[in-house]
């Protein structure tokens, strides 16, 4: 059971934030003084600039950080999931619920600086996890993972409820469910292709992909 936790004072972190995960909750109380000691998400009741869609979308987002830190650190005894990962399936799991506006924004950012953007590491000028974390680096994370997905069989939603899994669900699941992070969730032992080559795809999608090229629009590997 997950507790959402609506309070106004959310904004007294930042206005235009929706909500937040702790990760810190999920740590035994009586070693972790500042835990809750359960499953939170603190979020912001509707209203002003937050709408009941920004609120949906941030709840995909956050549950995502939640199940994917209790299942890596919590149940697997292994190392929190890299930021740029960690924010690339959670940008996703906006995009799946279907409450993706501020994550395609990410996308948009990202398709206009594909050639300065890192997926990795600090990038070109940050030196810091926190200051490569930028808009353009989770919109290619959140490309990366929806190209997964897709290569890996995708899904298909009928009517409100009815999800039929044809790979991709349960290949977005093992990436979380695995005590390996980062790249090494993408290497060839684990997905069929070396983590390079995943990578190495994804920019050729993104050069190809809608441009009706004969020869190569038709080819799978390079579509989303």
């Amino acid at each position: 059971v997950v507790m959402l936790f609506l309070t106004s004072r959310v904004a007294g972190i930042s206005a235009d934030l929706a909500g937040f995960f702790q990760a810190t909750d999920l740590q035994d109380p009586s070693a972790t003084p500042s835990s809750n000691g359960a499953d939170i998400l603190y979020m912001q009741p509707p209203g002003g600039s937050i709408t009941l869609d920004n609120l949906s979308g941030t709840l995909a987002h956050e549950y995502q950080h939640l199940i994917n830190y209790y299942a890596k650190v919590i149940v697997r005894g292994s190392s929190p999931e890299e930021r740029w990962l960690d924010e690339g399936l959670s940008t996703f799991a906006e995009d799946f619920v279907g409450y993706g506006a501020d994550a395609f924004k990410n996308i948009a950012a990202y398709m206009v600086a594909v050639g300065e953007t890192s997926l990795t590491g600090y990038g070109l000028v940050a030196t810091t996890e926190s200051e490569a974390d930028s808009f353009e680096r989770r919109g290619m994370a959140h490309l990366l993972v929806r190209y997964y997905f897709e290569q890996s069989g995708g899904a298909q939603l009928s009517g409100e409820a009815n999800l039929e899994d044809n790979g991709g669900v349960a290949a977005l699941r093992a990436l979380v469910q695995s005590p390996d992070t980062g790249l090494d969730l993408f290497s060839a032992a684990n997905t069929g292709r070396p983590a390079t080559q995943w990578v190495q795809d994804l920019l050729t999608v993104v050069a190809l992909d809608g441009s009706k090229y004969p020869g190569v629009s038709c080819n799978p590997n390079f579509t989303l």
